[in-house]
């Protein structure tokens, strides 16, 4: 708390993203209040919750591939009650346009340091 009582911050809310910026805000040295309904039943709760790195955009591959990779490192220090299950995406190419649209993707993801696969059809 500031010397007049009162948090460095308030967050509203404490799902996925309130609960990060509140353990961001703590690790920053600050002191926080978080003021939620309860926890995760919001717009959390509502979510999927599937982690995947995306290649729309360069912005985009690196921004879910740093995310899946600190939610690797979070798992770790999960209790069993938070689900958390690591697996993979599977792509189905129905022609060879769409495999190599596979081909480059894997190569994308490869040289950007995700693992991946390519399974040649039979």
């Amino acid at each position: 708390m500031t010397a007049s009582g009162s948090p460095d911050v308030v967050i509203v809310g404490a799902g996925i993203v309130g609960a990060a910026c509140a353990a961001a805000c703590v690790q920053a040295g600050m002191s926080v209040q978080v003021v939620a309904r309860g926890i995760c039943d919001g717009a959390t709760a509502a979510g999927m919750g599937h982690l995947v790195v995306m290649d729309d955009s360069p912005a985009q591959f690196a921004l879910t591939r740093s995310g899946v990779a600190r939610w690797r490192e979070l798992s770790e220090h999960l209790p069993a009650s938070a689900e958390y299950e690591r697996c993979g995406t599977l792509w189905l190419a129905a022609d060879e346009q769409q495999l190599e649209i596979a081909r480059q993707r894997c190569a994308l993801y490869r040289a950007g340091g995700v693992r991946a696969e390519l399974i040649d059809p039979m």
